[in-house]
């Protein structure tokens, strides 16, 4: 989680996050593991403007905890791209 900008130091685990309110057509992902690239250190050092807080970590990978009655999903694994604030899913197989 990062809540202001500045050194890697600002970056802090928060394990007590509240899950996101699952959307229409969407999904919930339970990471198992996230990366933090280039374009988060940007962010985190404030670079590049970002609303704050965010969470760090532009792709992962984990298992779909939960899925609403429009998602399309046929496996229960999935890799994610973040482009803005829309996660992008393929499938794992």
């Amino acid at each position: 989680m990062i809540r202001e900008t500045g050194p890697s130091s600002v970056m802090k685990i928060e394990k007590d996050y509240p899950t996101p309110k699952l959307q229409p057509g969407g999904v919930i992902v339970k990471n198992q593991y996230s990366g933090i690239n280039f374009i988060d250190t940007y962010h985190r050092s404030g670079l590049y403007k970002r609303e704050l807080p965010f969470i760090g970590g532009q792709e992962g990978g984990g298992f779909i905890a939960a899925a609403s009655k429009g998602a399309t999903a046929c496996r229960t694994r999935a890799c994610s791209k973040r482009t803005r604030n829309t996660l992008r899913f393929r499938r794992v197989r």
